[in-house]
């Protein structure tokens, strides 16, 4: 699949073709095989396939649906709900995924998996209140994603299968290139059944594949000793579904030759994660990272242990944290206990989050998997101790040979604020409050310095009315801040170095930087919101 081509098709499903699906409604649950299926289908839309196709692990029958939102009606053959891993249930819970147990008769692929175990978003969606808290548009997504998401069981390592029909019976099949696509917004909540692939399967002629993956703490959560690797299962899941496409995307005339990963948000940071980690090498050769990578300040979690800590407080699964692992302990405990422990982490850092683990997952911190220089590292968030530690390093070769391809919004940055802000505007008491948290926390040095060169410059001094008479210029002028430094990212996740990478991006705008020459010496503590400077 061509980077250019498929920009089109990017476009549709940015816009147009994500959509919240019938997950969990009726059917005999994920996979379900027997009987005749038809509440799975009925729940689906559409009619049963008379195709059965044989994966290495059982013969799988989905279903037809037919989709108006392409450039013509077209019909899709879906496959919903197929195991690409053993459940991490019981003593599998916080293990890697194992390959999933065959079946002998035909599997009916007809209804939406369930979502992995996670916590919703704490706002009352349904309260006034939310808009405190949320602009209106994330508030609307929220009303219609959150019923989905709360149906969820441990048993949710499934995926979902989107494969075009041949438009005319002279057309002969041949194998379709393949999108997956990497659910994103938060690491702590989503689901596969939120987006449906027909409407992209159809318009851009792809294989679509969306999947589950462990989230929060079941998903990201450092169990293991600081001597240990373990953790970061939620990367792991993803791994599994890919090597379950290579062994078995042929069957359903899909090329495994031809994978293209998709994120957005965190999902974004998780495929940039995956493009420079040895354990995922070979299993793709394209991403697309859409307004987010693997640099962005809260794509990782820089200190696994503070999040072990808390939930060891928690769960009540004490110990030496830094010798022990806490897994057993875990594995004993109801699933409710374990959603109940929150991290709370600061305002625009993560809390569960991925790691690196320093193994084969993720060996290096990205900006030095990169090969990116001394102080370039420094700027995304590695500490002169963690550059010092780093040294030198050369870009991972697998990176080197994917193409990337970056798409960044113009309005991504509102979710940061609530619709409250968004219709009256920041005052400059708010605004500053709010930009020491963002420079303090994203930022490692010189934040006296940084706060004064981005308050300075993104103040509207020709307005004589002064910054208490425009507040909406002032939220506006605020909201650009984020946006340059997210973009900022966004462009050295694809450039660096810019002469060995095939890249290309969509919607790119002027960005620019201020460097200085000294480095701290110790690290700062993130804060909440409004701590002052050292």
């Amino acid at each position: 699949m061509r980077v250019e081509g498929f920009q089109a098709a990017l476009c549709l499903l940015i816009v147009g073709a994500l959509k919240v699906s019938g997950a969990g409604g009726g059917g005999s649950g994920p996979g379900g095989g027997g009987g005749d299926g038809s509440a799975g289908a009925g729940a689906a839309g559409g009619r049963y396939s008379t195709r059965l196709v044989r994966t290495r692990y059982g013969p799988l029958r989905g279903i037809i649906t037919l989709t108006t939102r392409a450039r013509a009606p077209r019909e899709v053959e879906a496959f919903l709900g197929v195991p690409y891993a053993t459940p991490p249930v019981a003593s599998l819970r916080y293990m890697p995924p194992l390959t999933p147990s065959r079946w002998r008769g035909p599997k009916m692929a007809d209804v939406a998996p369930p979502a992995c175990p996670q916590t919703a978003p704490e706002v009352t969606i349904s309260s006034p209140e939310a808009l405190l808290h949320l602009p209106r548009g994330r508030v609307t997504l929220m009303r219609k994603i959150l019923p989905v998401l709360a149906n969820f069981s441990e048993d949710c390592l499934y995926l979902n299968l989107y494969i075009p029909r041949p438009e005319g019976l002279d057309s002969p099949p041949s194998p379709l290139p393949i999108l997956v696509l990497i659910h994103g917004d938060s690491y702590e909540w989503g689901s596969s059944a939120t987006l449906d692939g027909s409407a992209l399967a159809a318009h851009a002629n792809v294989a679509v594949v969306t999947l589950n993956y462990r989230l929060g703490i079941l998903g990201f959560l450092k169990t293991g000793p600081k001597s240990s690797v373990q953790g970061n299962f939620g990367l792991m899941d993803i791994v599994a579904a890919l090597h379950w496409l290579r062994e078995n995307a042929a069957a359903f005339g899909a090329d495994p030759e031809r994978i293209t990963l998709f994120g957005h948000t965190t999902g974004a940071a998780l495929v940039h994660l995956l493009a420079m980690s040895p354990s995922a090498k070979g299993l793709f050769s394209r991403i697309v990272l859409s307004s987010g990578s693997a640099l962005s300040p809260w794509a990782l979690q820089t200190d696994p242990f503070f999040i072990k800590r808390r939930v060891a407080a928690h769960t009540g699964c004490h110990g030496d944290l830094e010798e022990e692992d806490i897994a057993p302990c875990l594995r004993n405990l109801p699933l409710e206990k374990l959603l109940q422990a929150r991290p709370g982490p600061p305002r625009f850092l993560p809390g569960f989050a991925p790691f690196v683990d320093g193994g084969a997952l993720v060996p290096l911190h990205p900006a030095a998997a990169m090969g990116m220089s001394t102080l370039a590292m420094g700027s995304v968030g590695l500490s002169w101790e963690d550059v010092k530690q780093a040294g030198p390093s050369t870009p991972s070769q697998s990176f080197i040979d994917t193409d990337v391809l970056l798409v960044v919004t113009s309005v991504e940055a509102y979710e940061e604020l609530s619709a409250q802000d968004l219709e009256f505007g920041l005052n400059e008491t708010r605004r500053d409050r709010l930009l020491r948290t963002l420079v303090r926390n994203v930022f490692r040095w010189h934040l006296n310095e940084i706060f004064s060169a981005l308050r300075n410059e993104y103040t509207d001094w020709e307005r004589a009315a002064g910054l208490a008479h425009n507040p909406l210029g002032t939220m506006l002028l605020f909201v650009q801040i984020i946006i340059l430094q997210q973009r900022w990212r966004a462009r050295q996740a694809g450039s660096q170095p810019a002469s060995q990478f095939n890249t290309e991006e969509a919607h790119t705008h002027t960005l620019c930087t201020h460097s200085s020459s000294k480095l701290p010496t110790k690290r700062r503590e993130p804060c909440r919101e409004d701590a002052a400077f050292n």
